[in-house]
Order: structure tokens, then C-alpha cells, then sequence
């Protein structure tokens, strides 16, 4: 599903226009993004939880130099882990229901 997509099934489903219904994704985003970015992790109940881990790097060297050039390089990896709500829809193609 493409954010338009989504866009345009909102305003369907609650019967608002479709510059609010994409103001209001937008704005979702934006928020995931800048909590991410501020190293606060973002968990959405039933859907899953977005992570920044810092991974470790490659350390610069010289092949014909066993020295180290600079320091280590770390790089940000964005992580995902889905909710058992939404693995279990995914799985088996019908929703959660509780008892």
C-alpha cells in the first residue's frame, strides 16, 4: 500500500477530505521520524515497535599497515519488530479477536 493509497482509504473510511486524511498521515510520519531521530523508540499498540540501533562500523586501515587510520565509524539502522497481533493477521489472514 502506497501512502496515497492510504490517503484515499481514510478519507473513505471516515468521511473526511482528502487534504485532512493526508495532512493527518503526513503529520504521523513526521512524529515516528523525529522521535526516531531523537533516540526515543516508538511502539504502537497491536501494530509493532520502530527502533534506532547504532551499529558498529569498519575501522580505517592501510592494507600494507596494520594501524588504525581513524576512529571506529558507527552507522543508524532503523529497526521494526511487529506486534503478535499483527504477525498472527499476517499469518493466517484473519484478524485478532480477543476472547
Amino acid at each position: 500500500m502506497t501512502k496515497p493509497q492510504l490517503v484515499s482509504l481514510i478519507s473513505k473510511l471516515t468521511n473526511v477530505n482528502k487534504q485532512d486524511a493526508k495532512a493527518l498521515v503526513t503529520l504521523v510520519f513526521e512524529l515516528v521520524a523525529t522521535s526516531l531521530v531523537r533516540g526515543t523508540d516508538v511502539n504502537i499498540s497491536g501494530f509493532g515497535r520502530f527502533t534506532m540501533r547504532k551499529k558498529r562500523g569498519v575501522v580505517s586501515r592501510i592494507r600494507d599497515n596494520p594501524e588504525k587510520l581513524g576512529n571506529e565509524y558507527f552507522y543508524k539502522q532503523i529497526t521494526f519488530t511487529p506486534a503478535q497481533r499483527l504477525k498472527k493477521i499476517a499469518y493466517t489472514g484473519h484478524r485478532y479477536r480477543k476472547r
